[in-house]
């Protein structure tokens, strides 16, 4: 995932708009990640999990700043 996350490699030359699959898949799996990681720190009370479930979730944000509505 980190390959496909916007500022990589991957979008030089690349808009967003043309490759819509692909900023879905990124969506999707940004919030994966977080939510993983989140519920890893939770159950588990380990700060690794807490700074990992922040760096994701700060990705998702940074990566689709307009979604308002609260993840599922």
């Amino acid at each position: 995932m980190e390959d496909y996350s916007y500022g990589t490699a991957f979008w030089q030359g690349r808009a967003p708009q043309s490759e819509p699959a692909v900023v879905a898949e990124l969506k999707t799996n940004l919030k994966d990640v977080a939510q993983y990681y989140h519920a890893q720190a939770q159950a588990y009370q380990e700060l690794s999990d807490y700074q990992e479930a922040a760096k994701w979730y700060r990705s998702f944000i940074t990566s689709f700043p307009t979604i308002r509505k609260p993840l599922p």
